[in-house]
């Protein structure tokens, strides 16, 4: 039971600290109240919420940003929107790397010229 709890408290930490969730909601007939915590979480702290499988009118799309039928597309669309992420990260550290690159060729042109006075 001990262990049981540290497991439960730590999942419940990670949906905290996570970006987004992705709920696959289980088949009809299928419950799971740990799903429906970790959904309840999740909203509670803001988070991006996706949910693939089929549709609960109770829950979705109330609090879902994205749904979609199948898991297969949950996970394109996640996929897509993460390499979007890292691209423009990528693009705001090479501009910055530019900006600073120049910066510093301005300084050493200026230095270079005070030398040659």
């Amino acid at each position: 039971a001990e262990q049981l709890t540290k497991w439960t408290l730590r999942d419940l930490e990670e949906v905290k600290q996570a970006d987004v969730l992705w709920l696959l909601l289980p088949p009809k007939p299928i419950q799971t109240v740990g799903a429906w915590i970790e959904l309840g979480i999740a909203y509670n702290e803001g988070k991006m919420i996706l949910m693939s499988g089929e549709h609960r009118p109770i829950f979705t799309p109330v609090l879902a940003h994205r749904h979609f039928k199948l898991d297969v597309h949950a996970f394109e669309w996640l996929r897509a929107a993460h390499r979007r992420l890292v691209d423009d990260r990528v693009r705001s550290h090479l501009a910055l790397q530019n900006t600073e690159a120049g910066a510093l060729a301005r300084d050493a042109g200026g230095f270079l010229r005070s030398f040659e006075k």
